[in-house]
């Protein structure tokens, strides 16, 4: 039975037999084992089993659109499965990823608040978001609210770094995450149970309820999470700041289903809804244009959402089609007073939507598997704003390639995008990597990429520019890495070139296309386990520099630390104590695009200790920020000091379902 049901599924759902329990273990696209190239980049995640038993490599599926083994890439991909993100429990996306080299992160105010995050030096903008395939974001602004993500709702997260826009069209630039929410990952019936609390008046409840069988699987998950927060501009001269406390409020669900109707036929949907209550800093300006009213209780109503069905069939044993439908919203209600005489409350709603058909085939030949794919990408715009262009529509079509010749893993990729506003588009991208030696492997790869604005950027009122032009981008990078026994290392330098790069412009007093910018850097990462310890870190260095001539030539981007590091130390003296000590470092960064404004660079420690106190019962502390550091990434904006969240799992050890 266990030989009809791998064999049946042709690495859709992967099978793996737990060394000590023998137990199968199902998990979508991935086996649930130590990840050799990702492991040092998980500053506080546990993953401390990996220590005691060796496991299958890590399949990801982001790089290329079908399942690959890490090691076979020649990208750099981060894969955080769901063991190693219950350390971040109480926390949001986009607080997660700040542990990951070759990310900056910038969040002005504390959980809950706008955040940005800048990979390898590139715009917000230009960092795609996927959940579960289907584009996530606002098309206002043109970045995803990863903020309103809960890491209870989230099975998977994979990290690509670098342009991939032949993959996944516009908006590719600097790289892409796409997270995977949750879903049943062992037989028979699962419930889970977390409550916890912390200082800042934190507190979090989530709960889920799994089961999984042959055929079928499917998963629910509720949480709820609270933080009565600080005031979220730091600086008295400030003229929106108010010495309160700006709380945050998170209310999420989740379902995941999916059903083989037989050996060859899977159907399945997700969905995903946040709610969110964000308090924060502002002000309203009376006739003689001075601030007035800021202990007024500005704040944000936030619901993000996510609805998906899609169906996967076997033609014949070498060619695979999916379809997939995705929907994604973004819907955003800011409360604030009429007027400065008039205190009756006014609401300014942003909803974008996005609609996103797919259809992919995959066909598997002598050298590797072949890909090709067509898709029709809807956005839209309903606001309190006026916009007046507030839909376009994108049809694209792709083909790709992965492979194996002698010793070299191939991979090449090819689109064409067809914008309803900006004509067409057509990218590419071609890798690959190669063994040496005993322990190395080398891989080169080299790409194009795009980005067109957003709506915001075009049309917002007394701001945009509809003259504005996509972004373009040309990369280049390459790897080292290296693997023995317990220990691992990667080197990666990279070089990506944008012109028409999209920035605000002091005299236009809205976006422009200033010219050119220069990214380029260098990456190490170094990690390694023996016997109860774990250790490692990263140092990036970069350089995002303004390549437009003029007054800003050779500037720093603003928000981007030319230098940054990381390192963990974790120890494990028996099966139920878990302990493990995190660092992170900023180099200093400038707030504007003239370089005056400096922003100081900091250190941030971590700690976090688990004891399974019996097969059921889980307990779990973290406390973030040892040093009670000023964690500064955009001007006046504050950051939470020392926080610490205490949490019980209950999880019970049911037998498998037979």
């Amino acid at each position: 039975r266990d030989y009809f049901v791998m064999t049946r599924q042709q690495g859709v759902i992967a099978a793996r037999i737990h060394p000590k329990q023998q137990l199968m273990a199902f998990t979508p696209f991935s086996y649930r084992g130590q990840c050799s190239l990702s492991f040092a980049l998980m500053l506080t995640a546990f993953a401390m089993s990996a220590l005691a038993e060796e496991t299958l490599p890590t399949i990801q599926v982001t790089a290329t659109r079908l399942p690959q083994n890490l090691s076979q890439i020649s990208r750099d991909v981060t894969v955080l499965n769901r063991e190693q993100l219950a350390a971040y429990d109480g926390l949001t996306a986009i607080e997660v990823l700040r542990y990951q080299p070759e990310l900056q992160i910038v969040n002005q105010g504390g959980p809950g608040k706008v955040s940005s995050v800048f990979i390898r030096g590139a715009n917000a903008s230009h960092t795609l978001v996927l959940i579960d395939g289907v584009r996530y974001g606002s098309v206002t602004t043109g970045t995803p609210a990863l903020e309103q993500l809960p890491i209870y709702q989230i099975e998977r997260i994979e990290v690509l770094r670098g342009p991939a826009a032949s993959v996944y069209g516009s908006d590719a630039i600097g790289g892409v995450i796409q997270i995977f929410t949750r879903r049943s990952t062992q037989p028979g019936l699962r419930p889970e149970i977390t409550v916890g609390a912390g200082n800042l008046g934190q507190r979090v409840a989530a709960g889920s309820l799994g089961y999984q069988d042959q055929q079928t699987r499917w998963n629910i998950g509720l949480a709820d999470s609270r933080l009565a927060g600080v005031t979220a501009i730091r600086q008295p001269s400030n003229p929106n700041y108010s010495a309160d406390q700006d709380g945050y409020h998170n209310q999420s669900a989740s379902f995941s289903i999916d059903r083989w109707l037989n050996p060859a036929w899977q159907v399945g949907s997700q969905f995903l809804l946040s709610n969110g209550t964000s308090h924060y800093d502002s002000a309203t300006y009376n006739d003689q244009f001075q601030p007035v009213l800021q202990d007024y209780d500005y704040r944000s109503l936030m619901r993000n959402g996510l609805a998906n069905v899609w169906t996967r069939y076997h033609v014949t044993p070498t060619w695979e089609t999916s379809l997939q439908f995705g929907l994604t919203q973004d819907d955003n209600r800011s409360l604030r007073p009429t007027s400065a005489t008039n205190l009756s409350e006014q609401t300014d709603r942003f909803q974008t939507r996005q609609r996103q058909l797919i259809w992919q085939n995959q066909f598997s030949v002598p050298l590797g598997k072949v890909l090709l794919a067509a898709e029709q990408l809807q956005q839209a715009v309903k606001a309190t704003a006026d916009y007046p262009v507030d839909q376009r529509q994108i049809n694209s079509y792709q083909a790709g390639f992965t492979g194996h010749l002698y010793r070299a893993d191939l991979q090449a990729n090819i689109r064409h995008d067809r914008n309803s506003q900006f004509g067409q588009q057509t990218t590419g991208t071609a890798g690959f990597s190669v063994p040496f030696l005993e322990n190395w492997r080398a891989g080169l790869s080299a790409g194009n990429g795009f980005a067109a604005p957003s709506f915001n950027d075009l049309y917002f009122p007394y701001y945009g520019n509809a003259a504005l032009q996509p972004e373009r981008s040309r990369s280049v990078e390459g790897f080292l890495a290296w693997q023995q026994g317990g220990l691992q290392s990667r080197l990666t330098a990279y070089r990506n070139q944008i012109r028409d790069l999209i920035q605000y412009d002091a005299q236009a007093q809205g976006p422009a296309n200033i010219g050119r910018a220069l990214l380029q850097g260098l990456s190490w990462r170094l990690d390694g386990t023996i016997d109860h310890w774990l250790w490692g870190g990263s140092v990036d260095w970069l350089q995002a520099k303004d390549e437009t001539a003029g007054a800003t030539y050779r500037n720093d981007l603003p928000r981007r630390a030319a230098r940054s590091a990381t390192a963990y130390f974790g120890w494990q003296p028996t099966s139920r104590w878990q302990s493990r000590l995190s660092l992170q470092a900023q180099g200093h960064r400038f707030d504007d695009r003239a370089n005056r404004n400096h922003l100081p660079g900091y250190v941030s420690l971590d700690w976090l200790g688990r004891y399974q106190a019996n097969a059921d019962w889980t307990v779990q502390l973290r406390v973030n920020n040892l040093l009670n550091q000023y964690l500064v990434s955009a001007k006046d904006y504050n950051s939470l000091g020392r926080q610490g969240l205490l949490e019980l799992t209950w999880r019970p050890a049911l037998s498998p379902a037979r």
